[in-house]
């Protein structure tokens, strides 16, 4: 993918553990994920770091946009590497699917529409806010390259605000940043952009993003996923897409498995560099 090699295409995929001390990766972090490398796994995405203390989900969250998370990055990096294996940090913001409890702050979203859990009502952001957000992005890519981790995915799953600008659920705005699918787009373009531009074109970028919401009346299904992620293929920046499914609009357990695999290589290409699939069947960027 892109300008990296794993040595195969198995993938870890970011996960909570709650291992956090003090907001910042551990040896116990260390020794969890070097244990995955060592089992046979060619890249690990680390558990979710947020961008921005508008975002406080649970008690033990990473805080990513933290100069002191850097030297948990190495010492992960560095636990990793050693068993030949890729690691990613995974930069995340969950907007109104965030808690107040800890930040004691109200929830940034693309509208005030009442979180369907929680029922927490949460805060229209300004462009103020999605400055600060998309700002929050790039600072902790940043961070997560001088730990010298070898990229990093960049949240647009069922749990993130990125998501939550995507979908005509839970986007009613009437700004650039809402209506057509354009519009819609523009916030994940601008923390792509952002975050390709801080960490360079030696780095991983990838996207996880939602494939399907399984909202029965509106919202992200599969044909609008392969829209979206051809579109943001296209301005080639990104090196891969893991899709992902399920939304707080379902209470249905969705299992692991793949969503519309064939539909998203069909919309973006199915190839990358050297000519294989990328993650999630989705093409990466080529390199000039």
């Amino acid at each position: 993918m892109g300008r990296k090699t794993a040595p195969n295409r198995f993938i870890f995929a970011a996960h909570q553990t709650n291992f956090a001390t003090h907001h910042r990766f551990t040896e116990r972090h260390a020794a969890y994920y070097a244990a995955r490398a060592a089992g046979g796994v060619g890249l690990i995405v680390l558990e979710g770091s947020v961008v921005h203390r508008s975002d406080w989900p649970y008690e033990y969250v990473i805080f990513g946009d933290d100069p002191a998370v850097v030297d948990g990055y190495r010492q992960v990096a560095e636990a990793v590497h050693r068993h030949g294996a890729l690691a990613l940090a995974h930069l995340t913001h969950s907007g109104m699917q965030g808690s107040s409890h800890y930040s004691q702050l109200p929830l940034w979203a693309p509208s005030p529409v009442p979180e369907v859990n929680s029922r927490e009502l949460p805060q229209a952001m300004d462009a103020d806010d999605i400055a600060a957000v998309i700002e929050g992005f790039r600072q902790a890519a940043r961070y997560a390259m001088g730990g010298g981790l070898d990229g990093v995915e960049i949240n647009a799953g069922q749990d993130s605000l990125i998501r939550q600008f995507l979908s005509p659920l839970t986007n009613q705005r009437g700004d650039d940043y809402g209506g057509s699918l354009e519009n819609r787009l523009r916030f994940a373009r601008q923390i792509i952009e952002q975050v390709r531009h801080e960490v360079g074109s030696n780095a991983l970028v990838g996207l996880r993003l939602c494939g399907d919401e399984y909202a029965p009346w509106a919202g992200i299904k599969p044909e609008d996923a392969a829209e979206i992620a051809q579109h943001l293929a296209d301005d080639g920046l990104i090196d891969f897409i893991s899709v992902t499914s399920g939304s707080i609009y379902t209470g249905h357990v969705t299992p692991p498995r793949f969503v519309s695999a064939a539909r998203f290589r069909g919309a973006s290409g199915g190839a990358n560099q050297g000519g294989g699939k990328a993650a999630a069947g989705v093409r990466s960027r080529q390199h000039r």
